[in-house]
Formats: C-alpha cells, sequence, structure tokens
C-alpha cells in the first residue's frame, strides 16, 4: 500500500541508525520500520538527494504493521526499504499550519498516560495511546551543548515552559538541530558556551514548535520510555532552509549505498 507521508521526524539514535516520523494526509502519524534493522542516515538519500527530511513530501510503501505493537509506540509501520519516492517539500504557510493542526495544549496532553519525575521524564512502557506530539512551548529558557563522558559524545539539551507552566529540561534528538549546534561550536571556535548562547538566541527570535516524543524503553529501565524533543521547528526557520546534510564536514565521504537485510 503506496502512501504520501508528510516528514516530521529526523532523529540521531545510535550507530547510524535515525528514527524518522511522519503523517498521512489524514493527520495519522506514522513511523516508518523495517522487518529488520531499521532506516539508516544512507537511507534518507538517494544517490546524492535528501529524500528523508522534514517537510518533505514521500511515498513509502507500507507493508503491515508489526506483529508486536505495544503502547505507547501506536504508530509503527514496516515499510519496504526499496521504496521511497520523494515528491516535494511544504512551503513555509504548510509547514505552519500542519504543525498548528496537530498541535497538542501541553506535554503532559501528548501520550494518553501519566508523564512521570523520577531520574527524567517518562512514560510507563505499555501504557499511553501514542508516542509522539507537537507543543508550542511557552518560553524556551535554556540551550545547551555540553560535553559527555566521553570527549567525542556531546549532550544536547533545551529547557522549556510550556503551556501548563511545567518546566522540562529534555535531551534533543532532532538531527539537523544537533548537526548545527556543532556548526555554531566549530563557528565559536570549540566553546560550546558560545555555541550555546547563540543557539537560544536564535531560538527567541523566533515562533518555536518542539515534537515531543518517547523514546524505546532500554536495558537499564526496561519499564520506562523517556520524552525527548525529536523536531525543533521554528518561523521563520533557524536553519535557513538547511537540511542535516548541508552541516557536513568539508569534503565528506561519498554516500554508501543503504545497509538493508530481510529476515
Amino acid at each position: 500500500m503506496r502512501r504520501e507521508v508528510v516528514i516530521t521526524d529526523l532523529t540521531r539514535m545510535s550507530g547510524d541508525r535515525v528514527c524518522v516520523a511522519g503523517y498521512f494526509q489524514n493527520l495519522a502519524c506514522v513511523r516508518p520500520e523495517f522487518h529488520v534493522d531499521g532506516p539508516t542516515e544512507d537511507w534518507c538519500r538517494k544517490g546524492t538527494t535528501v529524500v528523508i527530511r522534514p517537510f518533505a513530501r514521500v511515498e513509502l510503501d507500507l507493508l503491515d504493521r508489526p506483529r508486536t505493537l505495544v503502547p505507547p509506540h501506536t504508530e509503527d509501520w514496516i515499510v519496504d526499504p526499496l521504496h521511497r519516492a520523494g515528491n516535494d517539500m511544504l512551503a513555509a504557510h504548510e509547514r505552519f499550519d500542519l504543525l498548528s493542526a496537530i498541535l497538542d495544549p501541553s506535554v503532559a496532553a501528548i501520550f494518553g498516560a501519566p508523564v512521570n519525575d523520577d531520574n527524567g521524564r517518562w512514560v510507563a512502557y505499555g501504557t499511553g495511546e501514542r508516542s509522539l506530539g507537537t507543543i508550542q512551548p511557552h518560553t524556551i529558557w535554556e540551550a545547551t551543548l555540553q560535553p559527555k563522558d566521553s570527549a567525542a559524545a556531546w549532550d544536547y539539551r533545551l529547557t522549556f515552559i510550556d503551556a501548563n507552566n511545567d518546566r522540562y529540561r529534555l535531551a534533543v534528538v532532532d538531527l539537523a538541530f544537533r548537526r548545527a549546534f556543532d556548526a555554531l561550536r566549530r563557528q565559536s571556535s570549540g566553546d560550546h558556551r558560545a555555541a550555546s548562547t547563540r543557539m537560544l538566541a536564535m531560538l527567541r527570535a523566533s515562533d518555536v514548535f518542539l515534537r515531543i516524543g518517547l523514546a524505546r524503553r532500554w536495558p537499564k529501565f526496561p519499564d520506562r520510555c523517556y520524552l525527548q524533543i525529536t523536531g525543533v521547528h521554528t518561523f521563520p526557520d533557524y536553519l535557513g532552509g538547511r537540511c542535516f546534510a548541508d552541516f557536513d564536514q568539508p569534503n565528506p565521504a561519498p554516500p554508501a549505498p543503504p545497509k538493508i537485510r530481510w529476515r
């Protein structure tokens, strides 16, 4: 079954894996997955063209729902990894209209389950109605880029106040946001604090929509799906029309063919 999807989320996972989400014309949400493994950054490209990126209209071939569909991740669809046909991009006003149409009143209203506050914000595995939503924060309080324990790893976070006057400090996994933050750090001679100040100023100068999603459970906390920011969209666009690939370092290696395995 081939359906057009408007991509809203492209997020970084471990290794070269990414997570993709979007919406059908009827505003039902979909998370494309494969039978084995999952989307990679290379899968987002066809040759040198980036097909999978936020606000792209893309035709996907939906095969089936996963055999095991456990809340809150109710949006999963198995797709054919060999078919992804890019159509066009939404115009700025169409992007604003889409995000406004899927807007939730607050973070707490998104998932259909309580948001717990214990060693981070999370929803219990096996509960809730969905794993993704959209809010307009009342205030962006802080944007931070900090080194992790490993010198090669960085922690990207936004602190914001939502319409309920609740305060959240969440990790940002939006791939383009992270690449743009890295570029600001390079432009600031490696000063991550200066980069954080510049990012905060850009976000505060715009109307901001945040996509809030739930991570998959992981071995340390198998009963928890942690909240994270899966998309940062602003008007005017803080990315200046760019996508994740536009922030690659000079002379990147040519993209490898997609790695696809089937059962």
